[in-house]
């Protein structure tokens, strides 16, 4: 399992796990044969960041939360979860 800490005001609040899934779906989409790696910040930013940040404005995540970030195959997007065991290990 990867790990990112949030580097913006929220870095000492939030932790952030990005599962394998979730990684190697990121590197997938952010691949073009053309640009090889370029698109990869777009693609962290539409799918990773934007909807993260919604999340956290609509209060679903706190301060202290870890938050697990996986992959729904199915809706082919990445699903944020607070991981509960995590946050009570740190």
């Amino acid at each position: 399992m990867s790990n990112l800490v949030a580097s913006h005001s929220v870095a000492s609040v939030l932790t952030i796990h990005l599962s394998t899934e979730a990684t190697e779906w990121l590197a997938t989409k952010g691949y073009d044969v053309q640009f090889g790696a370029r698109p990869l910040q777009r693609v962290i930013k539409t799918k990773l960041q934007n909807p993260l940040a919604e999340a956290l404005l609509q209060g679903d995540f706190a301060e202290g939360d870890v938050i697990t970030v996986g992959l729904d195959k199915v809706a082919d997007k990445l699903v944020f979860d607070r991981d509960t065991a995590l946050a009570t290990a740190s």
